[in-house]
């Protein structure tokens, strides 16, 4: 072989060699031919895998953009439903408030025309309270159809019996003794008499003439004395002690430096002001005056009033008694005798 290729010219050997070159070179541009034909092929399998992906992604998202319509139309449907549903409810609940008011109002109505009928019909008098001097009625305090209401009277009347600051009193032998009436509960029943203790403590029945009632309760009850204030009514505007104490000793209208003198004469109290003025009250009898007197007198100690003078009794006869007769005279136009008297038994107002 080395013989062969020794015998081989310079121009033939460089003319294969450049023959070898133009096959390596050409084999080369093959291969690349190849690769960049396997490139594109692959390339082309890849754009077409990808617009095959976006395809399916497009079509994908279509179908759910589909279902999310189609699922937003069913929820749109739903609440349209559930608002006519509501709508429905607000109706009929409005429909049965307004059939429960309508039927409330009618019983309102019904009731209220059953309690004017009710109190249109004249209701029976079960219990009734009176007021007893010597077992005869002189006052009747109130009549009432429960129970309850006939004993909160009958409770009240008792604290303001307690609670009476001047009772009414007399004087007999020299003893004081006080006008004791009873109150009486009285209750319309055909039970019979009932028994209560009397002022012995001992039980006894007590029966009443009135048919139809009888005694449920009773308390001895105290009675306020009352006073003629000369300018009033001797017997309808009757004064008691709070009013004259109130009225005519410390009304607002006294100034701090205005005395008041207060006094006895016979059965009546003197009040002498600072103007010269003379205030009056009529008792029944000078042992009234005088208790009147001390009471005034006791209270005004106890509020510390010190614009009130008390000068005590002034019925004996002497040149200042004569000077307040007259003035009394002047005062009512009453005769001498009469202003001299020791008690209202016989007066007569003019």
């Amino acid at each position: 072989m080395e013989e062969e290729i020794k015998d081989i010219s310079p121009k033939e050997l460089l003319r294969r060699k450049r023959i070898s070159r133009t096959l390596k070179k050409k084999r080369a541009q093959q291969r690349e031919a190849k690769l960049r034909a396997y490139r594109r092929r692959l390339h082309k399998e890849k754009v077409e895998r990808d617009k095959l992906k976006a395809k399916e992604r497009a079509k994908a998202k279509k179908i759910r953009e589909i279902e999310k319509k189609k699922i937003q139309e069913a929820l749109k449907k739903e609440k349209e439903r559930e608002k006519i549903r509501n709508q429905k409810k607000r109706e009929q609940e409005k429909e049965r408030r307004q059939k429960r008011q309508a039927r409330r109002r009618a019983a309102e109505v019904e009731r209220r025309r059953k309690k004017r009928e009710e109190e249109r019909k004249p209701k029976p008098i079960n219990y009734r309270i009176v007021l007893c001097s010597n077992g005869k009625q002189y006052r009747k305090v109130g009549e009432f159809h429960k129970v309850e209401d006939a004993y909160a009277a009958f409770r009240k009347a008792k604290e303001e019996s307690e609670n009476i600051k001047f009772p009414r009193m007399m004087k007999i032998h020299d003893d004081m003794q006080g006008y004791l009436d009873e109150c009486l509960l009285l209750e319309r029943t055909d039970k019979g008499p009932t028994i209560l203790r009397n002022e012995y403590g001992k039980l006894v029945e007590h029966r009443t003439n009135l048919e139809g009632w009888e005694i449920m309760d009773k308390f001895e009850t105290n009675v306020e004395e009352t006073f003629w204030v000369w300018g009033f009514d001797c017997r309808s505007d009757r004064k008691t002690f709070e009013w004259i104490y109130d009225e005519m000793l410390i009304r607002d209208g006294f100034s701090a430096y205005e005395f008041r003198r207060v006094f006895t004469f016979r059965n009546k109290l003197m009040i002498r002001y600072d103007d010269g003025s003379l205030g009056m009250v009529i008792c029944k009898s000078a042992f009234d005056s005088v208790r009147l007197y001390n009471e005034l007198q006791r209270k005004a100690r106890e509020d510390k009033v010190k614009e009130i003078v008390f000068t005590g009794d002034r019925s004996s006869l002497n040149e200042y008694t004569d000077k307040l007769v007259d003035e009394i005279m002047g005062l009512t136009e009453w005769t001498r005798d009469k202003v001299l008297m020791n008690s209202t038994s016989f007066y007569r107002a003019k």
